[in-house]
């Protein structure tokens, strides 16, 4: 998305546990190539359903829990 001052984009994501927020890095960070392809400059919102080590919280397997959903720039 747009940064308030017009000056660049802003990437956004959080997690409802910390665990979660380091899944979504994971996924990224691993399937960057195909979500551009999928979605390419446009602002898109997800489900992600991870996975992770309860002794470390570290992410083991993070993947899309829901479809991709785009957003129309008007709303």
């Amino acid at each position: 998305m747009s940064r308030p001052d017009g000056r660049g984009n802003l990437l956004v994501f959080t997690g409802i546990h910390p665990q979660g927020t380091l899944g979504v890095v994971d996924l990224i960070t691993s399937e960057i190539a195909t979500l551009w392809g999928q979605v390419g400059e446009e602002r898109f919102s997800t489900v992600v359903e991870v996975e992770y080590d309860p002794a470390t919280g570290e992410p083991v397997r993070a993947e899309l829990a829901s479809p991709l959903y785009r957003h129309d720039e008007e709303s």
